[in-house]
């Protein structure tokens, strides 16, 4: 029972579950499975058909591109696979964990199903996720509106 209560405590660290119940997290934590990494090893891999989403207990990972440029890096409570979970396309970025880290990956046949049957933990479960990616958006926008303000003149630059 340890190990189901010590779930329900790492995924109330995540924005995933938040306005839910006890016994809402405690269903929901039911679906996870505990998996742990080590250093340079892949949770996913970019243009993978699969969407399950992970949660990270402890450890971080890093989100790269397909020529590994680090786009972020998560840590406890990070959600990783949320936009393939919700558009069920493959995966955008590699995932590899950056020392040991121990994650929650809900498989996503699973996680939607149960989302399905309660429409209310799904509808709040959703919104959690659309604010998280609506932070990432205007985050991303913030450093795209940087880069294209960043000199453009290669002479410039040589000077």
């Amino acid at each position: 029972m340890e190990g189901v209560s010590e779930t329900v405590e790492a995924l109330k660290r995540s924005i995933l579950v938040y306005g839910l119940t006890d016994e809402q997290v405690a269903a929901v934590a039911a679906l996870a499975k505990k998996e742990s990494f080590t250093a340079g090893e892949h949770l996913a891999l970019l243009g993978a058909n699969e969407s399950d989403l992970f949660i990270i207990v402890a450890g971080h990972v890093n989100v790269l591109t397909h020529d590994s440029d680090k786009l972020a890096e998560a840590g406890p409570g990070g959600i990783l696979g949320e936009v393939s979970f919700v558009d069920a396309g493959p995966r955008h970025a590699h995932y590899v964990a950056s020392g040991f880290t121990t994650v929650l990956r809900f498989p996503a046949r699973d996680l939607r199903s149960f989302m399905s049957r309660d429409r209310n933990i799904g509808f709040l479960m959703l919104a959690n996720v659309s604010r998280m990616l609506a932070a990432r958006l205007r985050s991303a926008d913030g450093r795209l509106d940087a880069l294209m303000d960043l000199e453009h003149d290669v002479w410039h630059h040589a000077l």
